[in-house]
């Protein structure tokens, strides 16, 4: 192919894709290697016909020492030689991998292109460009749907590099191949600068390029690097189709806020498996960033849609980059932050005493607002004389109040009436122990108030939170905001009333 065929066919690309319009201003990320001079060269070709503005930016990730200079140099000088403005980042790539604010120890070569591609799009932002071109071409598409089914990734995945993203990143050379390339610059005698660690076979995707591709270019398929990129592209076809589709679903059962992605699975249930994995992606991209989505391949998604489809009412599922998957009955959460997770915490510990976590029980001398001992939650007291309403909890003989289901329905509205007439003060607040056993309201046998909880429906992060009020023989007098014992319900008989109510400073249906 001749070098003005050459530019035409990326001008064409340009066209086709929407890549740019004319008069864009375009950043040019280019590193010095063979694939970003051509892209510095062909832009510049293009940039009078087009009325472009262009800049040229390089990030030194301080990986090669000297090596690492001489690129920044010779990218410098490139930029000046054209009259360019140039904009140079650098970082310690090593320690990201290590110290990075995902809070968990990356691959050099994620930990660089996390660094590179915050500096490049921090910059573009900065001068208030249109555009970050980057120099990758048919045979890197190649080499990243090879590298992404190795490791298992969904269709999404399988699409491979897009030819423009909505964050302004675009692939002006997507379409061309590496030896097109290297005789376009021989033809014009160009000098580039050549990257020493593409040689070591350290890391997978450079033997890739050095071991897998050439033999299957060799032995299976010469055109198999077309035959790549045009499965990608009919993929990305595909996958915008069945995206619209998942996109509904989303708005209808998903919500995201403060950090947490809340998904009803009764809206998901009867869609098909493909709709549902792209739901989970569309809520972790919403609760974060592409950073998680690089992260994720097929087991993770699977994994996730057993989590959410299964008998198991209460789960949790580690993935990538610190984020948790739990289930609450018909509600999964996906969360930042594990580390503060309740599902993720060690589960409390009690000594021989009783004592939770070495807390005491709080000891409730009368009516007032008592709080629970280490927590955001108290308890309102107060004294009553009967009224109609609550004789008529009695007669229809069912709980005392208005279960409202749903984990976001504030425990503070459940109130809880008691006959006052069977409490000797001071009782005790305090969390649930191991063992706790109560007869519920309308029940006439006693059962576990873990096996209450769990028949309420009780979310598991919340129960040992919630406040216990027991008497001083150890009686559960009641669970506040879910439930009295029997033998404290009001009757006809009853003179005096008690009504507890939750007080929450923090809401307990916020996770982390």
């Amino acid at each position: 192919m001749s070098s003005v065929r050459f530019i035409q066919t990326v001008e064409e690309d340009i066209r086709s894709r929407g890549l740019f319009s004319e008069g864009a201003s375009i950043l040019m990320a280019v590193s010095g290697g063979p694939d970003s001079v051509c892209l510095l060269h062909v832009m510049l070709a293009l940039q009078k016909r087009w009325g472009l503005k262009l800049a040229v930016a390089h990030f030194d990730h301080a990986l090669r020492g000297e090596e690492s200079k001489r690129d920044a140099a010779f990218t410098a000088s490139l930029a000046k030689g054209h009259g360019l403005p140039f904009y140079l980042g650098t970082g310690d790539v090593k320690v990201f991998a290590r110290t990075n604010p995902m809070q968990t120890r990356l691959s050099v070569q994620s930990a660089a292109r996390h660094l590179r591609y915050e500096f490049l799009l921090q910059t573009m932002r900065k001068i208030g460009f249109d555009c970050l071109a980057t120099a990758h071409n048919a045979q890197d598409q190649a080499e990243e749907l090879l590298f992404r089914f190795l490791r298992g990734s969904a269709m999404q995945g399988l699409c491979g590099i897009p030819w423009r993203r909505a964050d302004g990143i675009i692939r002006p050379l997507l379409g061309r191949t590496r030896e097109e390339i290297l005789t376009y610059l021989h033809s014009f005698s160009l000098q580039y600068v050549e990257d020493s660690s593409n040689l070591t076979l350290k890391y997978e995707r450079n033997r890739i390029r050095q071991e897998l591709l050439p033999r299957l270019l060799k032995d299976y398929n010469p055109k198999l690097i077309q035959t790549l990129c045009r499965t990608a592209e009919m993929l990305r076809e595909d996958e915008a189709v069945l995206n619209g589709i998942a996109g509904k679903v989303f708005d209808s059962c998903v919500t995201v806020a403060s950090g947490k992605a809340v998904l009803q699975l009764g809206g998901l249930r009867d869609q098909p498996v493909s709709i549902r994995r792209r739901v989970y992606r569309t809520a972790l991209a919403r609760l974060t960033d592409d950073r998680v989505l690089a992260e994720l391949v097929f087991r993770h998604l699977n994994a996730l849609d057993v989590l959410a489809m299964g008998q198991a009412p209460n789960a949790s599922l580690n993935l990538p980059l610190k984020i948790v998957a739990r289930r609450e009955y018909d509600v999964l959460h996906l969360v930042m932050e594990p580390d503060t997770c309740p599902r993720c915490a060690k589960k409390l510990k009690r000594d021989e005493s009783g004592k939770t976590n070495g807390e005491e029980a709080c000891a409730v001398a009368g009516p007032g607002v008592w709080r629970l001992p280490g927590a955001s939650v108290s308890v309102g007291i107060s004294l009553h004389k009967p009224s109609s309403a609550a004789r008529l909890w009695t007669l229809l003989d069912y709980s005392p109040y208005d279960y409202m289901q749903g984990r976001n329905t504030a425990f503070a509205q459940r109130v809880l009436w008691l006959n006052g007439d069977r409490i000797v003060f001071p009782i005790y607040l305090r969390r649930r122990r191991r063992g706790d056993r109560f007869t519920p309201f309308g029940h006439v046998h006693s059962m576990k108030l873990k096996d209450f909880f769990i028949a309420k429906k009780i979310p598991l992060d919340l129960r040992d939170r919630l406040p216990v009020l027991v008497s001083a023989a150890g009686e559960i007098i009641a669970a506040a905001g879910v439930e009295i014992g029997e033998a404290f319900r009001v009757t006809e008989t009853t003179r005096n009333v008690i009504r507890i109510s939750l007080q929450i400073q923090e809401s307990l249906s916020e996770g982390p």
